[in-house]
């Protein structure tokens, strides 16, 4: 069988998301069926998985790798071939970009028109967009938002939760290319970007880590501690002087002599 015909079966047997099926045939399409859609399940060989994978974008290989994966993962589940060339393959290294965020008092001191409230509400809440456009009022009680939906259909990972209320909350408007136009200005802020402000916020407010994982819905502490907690200039200089204060507030007797600087 080659692999075009069995994607085609396979994508009946996954139990995925609409949204993520549509997305794994959308690139099968453009980066698998090209290359390798035509040839037969046993066919391929690891070596030209691996020529095929080093040869895309880093993020492109990132997303396209896990389909072919799972395409021959249930070939060998269903006995439609008896071998697995995506076995071992490495991917291109892929350092994610610094992300340009504002802080809480510079977003909240800049006018966005209609869209104030709705962003203000996102960087006070973590959610994303479509958990926002699928808020209503009843999920807003006793000071707690119950984020269990988005407009796509179930949250993220499938995670509901559960953030503390922390107001502006209000008829939003509803259009992300609108929504987008009005961040314009601020040079490098995208929708996205409103949650790292909500992450920044709950690091400065020294919410532990384990407890910022689940506020921002993350499937792993992982994403949080490396994406999501930005370290500013400013604390870097802090620290110094945390460091200093510490040392210089041991039991008698034990002072380092500390280097003035």
């Amino acid at each position: 069988m080659i692999l075009n015909e069995w994607s085609e079966v396979c994508w009946s047997l996954l139990t995925v998301r609409t949204r993520t099926l549509k997305d794994y045939k959308y690139k099968y399409a453009k980066h698998i069926a090209p290359v390798f859609g035509e040839q037969e399940l046993e066919s391929v060989t690891r070596k030209q998985v691996q020529g095929w994978i080093l040869s895309l974008e880093p993020t492109v290989g990132k997303a396209c790798l896990p389909i072919l994966k799972t395409l021959y993962r249930e070939a060998l589940n269903y006995e439609v071939c008896e071998s697995n060339p995506t076995l071992g393959i490495r991917r291109k290294p892929h350092n994610a970009p610094d992300r340009t965020f504002l802080l809480w008092d510079d977003l909240n001191s800049r006018d966005y028109g209609r869209y104030g409230d709705l962003f203000r509400f996102m960087a006070l809440h973590g959610l994303r967009w479509g958990e926002v456009q699928a808020l209503t009022q009843a999920d807003i009680r006793d000071g707690l938002v119950y984020v269990n939906k988005s407009m796509y259909g179930p949250t993220k990972n499938a995670q509901s939760r559960v953030v503390p209320y922390m107001g502006f909350y209000g008829d939003f408007p509803k259009s992300y290319k609108w929504a987008r136009i009005a961040l314009r200005d601020s040079a490098g802020v995208t929708i996205h970007s409103l949650r790292y402000t909500y992450a920044y916020l709950l690091k400065a407010a020294s919410v532990h880590p384990q407890a910022a994982q689940h506020l921002l819905g993350h499937s792993t502490i992982t994403l949080t501690m490396d994406l999501y907690t930005k370290v500013l200039p400013d604390e870097i200089t802090n620290a110094g002087d945390l460091l200093r204060n510490s040392l210089l507030s041991l039991p008698s007797g034990k002072e380092p002599a500390i280097l003035e600087v």
